[in-house]
């Protein structure tokens, strides 16, 4: 007897990758932005919010 063709473990891509171009950029923003606040943090300068 053979193993029906097909899988239901198939891979799915990740969140950020179905999402849409403003959510990706929006997320690549994000993330760049506390990237590089780790890195003004790690160098002793301060980090100024405009939020």
């Amino acid at each position: 007897m053979s193993r029906p063709t097909g899988s239901k473990n198939k891979e799915k891509p990740p969140k950020i990758v179905q999402a849409e171009e403003a959510e990706r950029l929006e997320y690549l923003a994000a993330l760049l932005l506390e990237i590089a606040e780790e890195e003004l943090q790690n160098s002793g300068v301060a980090v100024c919010s405009q939020n």
